[in-house]
This record gives structure tokens, sequence and C-alpha cells, in this order.
């Protein structure tokens, strides 16, 4: 992965976990390396899993892609509750990362996060509108485009 995709994935975690929304939730948030497959009731964040490129620092602006995955054990807390749904659990997570990531200062709060990075021009969309469960547990998955950089722009360059 290259040092840009890291960057900017540090900066989705970032931004997610200073949204006290997001923070109410009590959840881990991880990048999607760090073999987060196997985790329960988490966020995993991954920039640009697929492409396989890696662009220099400093050689110009890059279209990243970015998904966000809310994941949600289906288990009941409670195996005695047999009415027990953990599907509104999941709702109401997917829905403050959602908000999270359709700020209007998403661009200036992911540049902000990291330092040397600036993000600007984020393309939200969302798949997977509603909760799939699968492993026994629900997930909603968030995808953008970001058109980002390795270096801050919002300084002068040196003389």
């Amino acid at each position: 992965m290259s040092s840009l995709a890291q960057k900017l994935e540090q900066a989705v975690i970032a931004v997610l976990q200073a949204d006290p929304d997001v923070a109410a939730l009590g959840r881990n948030i991880y990048p999607a390396q760090r073999n987060a497959q196997l985790v329960l009731d988490a966020i995993i964040v991954a920039a640009d899993e697929k492409s396989g490129r890696e662009e220099p620092i400093g050689l110009g602006n890059w279209h990243k892609p970015v998904s966000v995955e809310v994941r949600t054990s289906s288990s009941r807390a409670d195996p005695a509750d047999p009415n027990e749904d953990r599907g509104p659990v999941h709702d109401a997570a997917a829905e403050a990362v959602e908000k999270a990531l359709s700020s209007t200062s998403l661009a200036a709060d992911l540049s902000a996060a990291v330092a040397d990075f600036t993000a600007y021009d984020p393309v939200y969309g969302r798949t997977n509108g509603g909760r799939a469960a699968s492993d026994r547990q629900f997930r909603t998955r968030f995808e953008f485009m970001v058109f980002c950089c390795a270096t801050d722009l919002s300084s002068p360059p040196p003389p």
C-alpha cells in the first residue's frame, strides 16, 4: 500500500474517532490491513485496497477510493431472550458513521487530521444501503473517492 493510501486511512480513522456520535458507540476503528476480517463490533477503514499501485510521494494528486465498513455481531447479548434484535444497534452505528462521512467539512477535517496530507473534493457514495447479515454479523459498507496528495497545500512552499 502506498504511503498516500496509509495517510488517507489514518485521516479517515482520526475523523471518525473525533466525531462525538461515532465515539459514543464505543467501537474500535481498524485499518483493513490489521487482519480485521475477524473483528466483530468494529469499524474497518480501507483506502485503495485493490489497486496495488504505489504512488511516489510528491508526484501529484490522486483519486483514492476509501471504504468504511460497520460490523455488528448478530448474536444476541442475552441468549435467553429469543426476541432480542441486534439490528437496531447496528443501524444506529451505521447512521452515526454515515453522518460523519457526509459532513460538509469532510475534506478540511481529513486534511487537518494527518501531517503532510491534503484532501479535497471527497465524492461520497453509499453501497449496501441496508444491513447485510453474513458470518453472524451485520455489515454496512460506505464507499467514497477522495482527491488528495501527500503534502500540506495549506502552507506556502519553502523559499
